[in-house]
């Protein structure tokens, strides 16, 4: 800053101090807006609203130090992911985790609020580990467990997870418990996670930050391969746009041999390859004709 009060200040600091300051003096309100129109799955616009809000602070400078010192061991497969992750930690503080209607977990402190997705899903893969014998390898859940959802406390997660005591009060039978200790044991750390690159923002570093703040460092995560998603027309699909196509859709519209071929032709790995439906369709209609022309001058043992 150049002038006023806060001269000598970097603009990342002083716009904090700025903003309060008008605020209280009343020269200024606080408004949101979305950056562009968003509509949700129920096809309704969406608007800001201003609500109560939990948030987790990502940035904090140890639990920070932590995370760059998991993601400095792990394998990204790419420079380009590594970069990725490298500036997510270098900008991610304050990240909002509640909401307050859906499906999820109520928060322990302040059950009004639910934990939002994102921040709910970043340590599922201990569970994966677990589950077979929750559910008596029912992936659905239909078979009745020995296990009852109320019986799996704090104290047990501790026990099977973070090298907690014995769960002495526990209902479960020990040998249920250990178990389930074991298979945790065996199958962790996860030595690859795959997801989209999009994600390295929020949940995959997320991800990283709470197993570092959880679990003990033998058990953190060692790889992540991140890859591209299929934009639609040169924009990202998303059904909140509406820009958005079903396989089956593309199959009844253009045949199932012309999706392949112009899916394999969109690109793939960390790139993010386009389907321009109507023209590569019609890209792939060609060298389908040519394939087949060719095919009259393969012998029989190549057909």
């Amino acid at each position: 800053m150049l002038a006023g009060e806060f001269t000598g200040m970097k603009v990342q600091e002083a716009k904090g101090l700025i903003r309060s300051k008008l605020l209280d003096l009343g020269q200024a309100v606080v408004y949101s807006e979305p950056e562009k129109k968003v509509m949700s799955r129920s096809g309704d616009e969406c608007v800001v609203a201003l609500t109560d809000q939990w948030y987790i602070t990502y940035g904090e400078q140890e639990w920070k130090k932590a995370a760059e010192e998991c993601l400095a061991g792990m394998n990204l497969y790419s420079e380009e992911t590594r970069h990725g992750f490298e500036h997510t930690l270098s900008w991610l503080n304050q990240w909002a985790c509640s909401r307050s209607f859906g499906l999820g977990t109520r928060i322990p402190w302040d059950e009004e609020f639910l934990v939002e997705s994102l921040s709910d899903s970043t340590l599922y893969m201990a569970y994966y580990t677990v589950a077979h014998m929750l559910q008596r390898g029912d992936m659905y859940g239909a078979d009745n467990s020995s296990v009852k959802p109320e019986q799996l406390t704090d104290e047990v997660w501790d026990f099977l997870f973070v090298g907690g005591p014995y769960p002495k009060s526990s209902e479960i039978p020990s040998s249920v418990l250990n178990k389930m200790k074991q298979e945790f044991e065996y199958w962790y750390p996860f030595d690859l996670r795959v997801s989209g690159k999009d994600l390295i923002q929020n949940h995959l570093t997320f991800c990283i930050y709470n197993h570092t703040a959880i679990v003990p460092k033998h058990h953190w995560p060692r790889g992540f391969r991140c890859n591209g998603h299929i934009m639609l027309n040169s924009e990202k699909m998303s059904k909140s746009t509406g820009n958005f196509r079903t396989l089956r859709q593309a199959i009844e519209e253009f045949s199932a041999d012309a999706t392949r071929f112009s899916l394999a032709d969109a690109g793939d790995g960390w790139m993010m390859p386009t389907l321009s439906l109507r023209r590569q369709m019609l890209r792939s209609y060609v060298l389908l004709r040519r394939f087949h022309g060719w095919r009259r001058f393969l012998p029989p043992s190549h057909l």
